[in-house]
């Protein structure tokens, strides 16, 4: 072996330390890519229990007379159980009488309805209805 003077060549250990450096910049790099994997399945999920709760909110907006007239509060509804994107999510419904609702005997009513959705996570929301209830009248 003709070595040139002044020529030299990468050792072992060189070699091993750089491979070292590569994979530990790798492994971290891979639990980046891990971490957002699950933050965008927790969207998802978020995403998905958010529409089922706004579905459910227009449905109670627009329930005819005939639904609020026979209701009697508070009101909670049938728990329904929901399959989408591999996960079972669990809603239920309640409606009672606001806390804002005015005390003195008329028909309108200021009704809360709360739609609570469980899947991987939980969301809660809340809206407000103003209606006619002929069970509250004179």
């Amino acid at each position: 072996m003709n070595l040139v003077k002044g020529q030299r060549g990468f050792l072992l250990v060189e070699a091993v330390v750089a491979i070292v450096v590569i994979t530990v910049a790798l492994v971290a790099m891979l639990g980046m890519f891990i971490q957002s994997l699950q933050a965008t399945a927790s969207a998802a999920d978020y995403t998905v229990a958010a529409s089922l709760v706004q579905e459910q909110m227009e449905q109670m907006k627009i329930k005819d007379d005939l639904f609020w007239n026979s209701l009697s509060f508070p009101y909670h509804s049938a728990t329904e159980f929901i399959s989408m994107n591999k996960v079972t999510y669990k809603r239920t419904t309640h409606a009672e009488l606001s806390p804002l609702d005015p005390e003195y005997p008329v028909k309108q009513r200021i009704i809360k309805v709360t739609v609570n959705v469980e899947g991987l996570g939980e969301i809660s929301m809340v809206t407000y209805v103003l209606r006619e209830l002929p069970q509250f009248a004179n």
